[in-house]
């Protein structure tokens, strides 16, 4: 697999996964019926869109944080199939991925606004204070409301998603539109 792939990858793993959590939270607003197993699959999924982020001088340490995720994901994806909920693989899996995302847009070189590395933090460290800021309030009102900053941050997942994959299938453009330079 060429190093291309998988940020185009993991970019299209935070998309579906962002996806999943949108319908899962948009389906218990609406009916209050959460859908089985879209939650750990999303899980699954996150953590290997983390893996995609892997670069520079931190990616051992990202991609171990990924496949850290994945696995606890798919470890939880076994619980639901078998009809029991294992919460600590969901909380490992949560916490490696936001882990994963902080190191991943912190150690990268350049974090201007809109870029992978930028949208990658403002994810990890973003998630927790808005679950804790904005369900609490919401909860009170309906207890269905706390899946409103759920999908909140699934957006966020397809937004970053979408900016990996503008970005693998940018670089190979940019290097091919860099001017040439002539010995002789």
């Amino acid at each position: 697999m060429t190093n291309r792939r998988v940020p185009s990858l993991g970019g299209a793993c935070a998309v579906v996964a962002g996806l999943l959590w949108v319908v899962k939270s948009t389906s218990i607003l609406v009916t209050g019926y959460q859908p089985p197993v879209i939650y750990e699959l999303a899980m699954l999924l996150f953590g290997l869109a983390v893996v995609g982020l892997a670069a520079g001088e931190r990616a051992r340490a990202v991609r171990t944080l990924g496949w850290a995720a994945a696995a606890c994901g798919c470890l939880a994806l076994v619980g639901e199939a078998l009809g029991d909920t294992w919460n600590v693989a969901i909380v490992v899996s949560t916490l490696a991925t936001l882990t994963g995302l902080l190191v991943a847009g912190l150690s990268a070189p350049a974090r201007s606004p809109g870029s992978v590395a930028w949208v990658a933090v403002l994810i990890g460290a973003g998630t927790l204070p808005a679950l804790v800021v904005l369900a609490g309030p919401l909860a009170l009102v309906d207890e269905r409301l706390i899946e409103v900053p759920l999908v909140l941050v699934g957006s966020a997942w397809v937004y970053l998603g979408g900016t990996m994959l503008n970005a693998a299938t940018a670089a190979p453009t940019a290097a091919a539109a860099a001017p040439q330079s002539r010995d002789g």
